[in-house]
């Protein structure tokens, strides 16, 4: 990701790169949660 989203910038003549750290961070805590959610959902599903 973190190659493809500052070659991006660097095709664009832009100075400012991405802290991917930060983004690898949510992406994690948003698959973290929906998998939370899915499971939480499947369980409901699975009583009725």
């Amino acid at each position: 990701i973190t190659g493809i989203i500052n070659a991006n910038y660097k095709k664009n003549k832009a100075k400012r790169k991405i802290n991917i750290k930060s983004v690898d961070n949510s992406l994690s805590r948003i698959k973290i949660k929906g998998r939370e959610v899915f499971v939480k959902y499947k369980n409901k599903d699975e009583k009725n």
